[in-house]
């Protein structure tokens, strides 16, 4: 599972990053523990192992790390899963696809070119639509609006982590 987001305190909390957030908070439900520097985790389980990854390169950059990580774990596509945000979707809406285009998303748009694959799971998370007038490329860097956080903090992530839970089997 990889958690797309850009790296740095400066985006910590943009709407850009959420992906990231997501799989923090899972990993932190898996281990009760925040990552390590390298930024991955092997979760060992009953049925196997998942592996946590969120990448240090930008955004637009991520289908290096992910190629890397997929080539050096040995991933297969169909157990490959990109957690990040959507500004197609409405706010806090879910939507867990696998083999779509990259609809406009340059994080994953860069990692279907380095896979030359777009076989993948990905799961959606919406940000809702820029106001009016904002370039998306503005709007996805600005942080969230302080009742859109505490949305996320109290249902969207929430949800999310346990979208990805039932998709790998675990309660």
């Amino acid at each position: 599972m990889v958690g797309l987001g850009n790296p740095g305190p400066v985006y910590a909390q943009t709407r850009h990053t959420l992906g990231a957030r997501v799989v923090e908070a899972l990993q932190q439900r898996l281990l009760q523990a925040p990552f390590r520097l390298f930024r991955t985790t092997q979760v060992r389980l009953s049925r196997g192992a998942v592996l946590l990854a969120i990448p240090t390169t930008f955004m637009n950059r991520s289908g290096e790390t992910v190629e890397t990580v997929v080539r050096k774990f040995r991933v297969p596509l169909d157990r490959l899963l990109i957690v990040h945000d959507d500004k197609d979707l409405a706010f806090g809406q879910l939507k867990l696809q696998r083999g779509r285009s990259a609809a406009g998303h340059r994080g994953v748009e860069s990692i279907i070119a380095a896979l030359n694959s777009r076989e993948f799971w990905r799961l959606r998370i919406g940000l809702g639509a820029s106001p009016s007038r904002t370039p998306t490329e503005v709007f996805v860097l600005e942080p969230f609006a302080s009742d859109e956080e505490r949305r996320l903090t109290a249902t969207v992530i929430p949800q999310a982590v346990q979208t990805i839970l039932a998709t790998v089997g675990i309660r």
